[in-house]
């Protein structure tokens, strides 16, 4: 794809953010940029995860739909997510969101599901998960925290169906 093409489709996305993006392309354009994204229909996403760069700070509304991806849905790589949208929800059959390189997820509302390993996870120094609100439920961790990664938890529900709700081998 084209610098172009991606810069048709961001600004697509953008338009479109009142009706909610409804396209997988779309969707993959606008999470890479900063502001609020808001799904307009149920989606899917391919196998490669959507990577969420340093300097971006990304709103996801899931906004009553569901994302689904295949073994890992978000790597934030340094930005900032925050996931909203009570009734929407984030499903995958492996890590559904993961916080690397300093990222941070943010997680207001809605429910983050892994049929298959973990929910939300952070791994190295400054990665960062905070859970104000919504459900994580998962396989084996709901939150995995690793490597000096952070976790802060204000609220919502955190579920490990044959592990744990937290797991992680640090200390923070």
């Amino acid at each position: 794809m084209s610098q172009a093409d991606i810069k048709t489709l961001i600004a697509q996305a953008i338009a479109d953010a009142n009706k909610g993006v409804s396209d997988e392309s779309s969707l993959k354009a606008a999470l890479v940029e900063t502001g609020v994204v808001k799904l307009g229909a149920d989606l899917a996403l391919g196998a490669e995860p959507v990577v969420i760069p340093a300097g971006a700070d990304v709103v996801l509304n899931l906004a009553d739909h569901q994302l689904t991806g295949g073994e890992s849905a978000i790597v934030v790589d340094g930005g900032l997510l925050t996931i909203q949208g009570d009734g929407g929800e984030l499903k995958t059959a492996g890590r559904s969101i993961v916080a690397r390189h300093g990222g941070k997820v943010v997680l207001e509302s809605g429910s983050v599901i892994s049929t298959g390993l973990n929910g939300l996870g952070a791994t190295g120094e400054g990665s960062a998960v905070v859970v104000n609100g919504g459900a994580v439920t998962a396989q084996e961790y709901g939150i995995n925290i690793t490597d000096g990664a952070s976790l802060e938890i204000n609220g919502g529900t955190i579920k490990g169906v044959d592990n744990c709700a937290i797991g992680g081998n640090g200390s923070r």
